[in-house]
């Protein structure tokens, strides 16, 4: 385990992505409390959600910007809670070919949403299927909809709530396979429940965008259930962006 930790925390250094014929690593921006993660591939960057208390601007520019500019950029979104979404006009400023690959419908409307909805972003030509999705229509919350996305073996649940953990842990094909966890709500009480880490054997790594100071987040039941687990967790509060190569 801890030489698997060793190799992701390493810092992504230039000579490292300088060949662009080949490329594959994950970045989970530190946005304080929100969720932006990127998914850098040689064909294409993926973007599941992009909002937070503030934008990772100086690393995206230097780093990420020059690779994904060229490519195109596709955006899946979970759900349109502000913590999710608050990016998005930066973010298509940043990356002009930015499209829609999954856009769940609001549960209301408020001035962001419009506004986001008002940018026209294209949907995307093609989709990226090697990954499973999962969406509750039936949810009485925007949390409860979240859309659940597993790309290869990062599991990335949204805010998914406890209730629907426990329909798409036992509905989803491939959790044995997960090795990464972005905790859902950020670590809420309300998601991480048992039954879904018992449905992710080979788990070996939480990572929490969150900001405990301040929202207590991830919460104190969650950190114990996945102690429990033997499951390490990393905190973007502690370490900023976390590269994952």
């Amino acid at each position: 385990m801890t030489n698997f930790l060793i190799g992701i925390l390493i810092l992504l250094n230039t000579s490292q992505i300088r060949n662009q014929e080949y490329l594959d690593f994950w970045i989970i921006w530190n946005v304080g409390q929100g969720q932006w993660i990127s998914h850098i591939l040689s064909d294409r960057c993926l973007h599941y959600d992009s909002g937070g208390e503030f934008f990772s601007f100086p690393p995206l520019k230097k780093r990420v910007i020059p690779l994904c500019r060229s490519r195109q950029n596709q955006l899946f979104l979970s759900h349109w809670d502000l913590d999710h979404i608050n990016f998005i006009p930066s973010l298509i400023k940043l990356l002009p070919r930015l499209c829609w690959q999954a856009q769940p419908p609001p549960l209301k409307m408020t001035q962001l949403i419009t506004q986001v909805k008002n940018l026209k972003i294209p949907f995307c030509v093609d989709s990226y299927k090697t990954f499973q999705t999962w969406n509750s229509s039936l949810g009485k919350t925007a949390n409860d909809r979240s859309w659940v996305y597993q790309d290869r073996q990062v599991l990335i649940p949204g805010d998914s709530t406890s209730p629907q953990e426990k329909l798409w842990s036992k509905q989803m094909t491939g959790l044995n396979q997960i090795q990464i966890l972005i905790l859902g709500h950020h670590g809420s009480q309300s998601s991480t429940n048992q039954a879904l880490l018992s449905a992710l054997p080979k788990l070996k790594l939480a990572i929490a965008s969150a900001r405990e100071a301040r929202y207590r987040h991830p919460h104190a039941k969650v950190m114990k259930r996945l102690q429990k687990n033997k499951t390490p967790v990393l905190k973007t509060e502690d370490w900023g962006s976390i590269w994952i190569f």
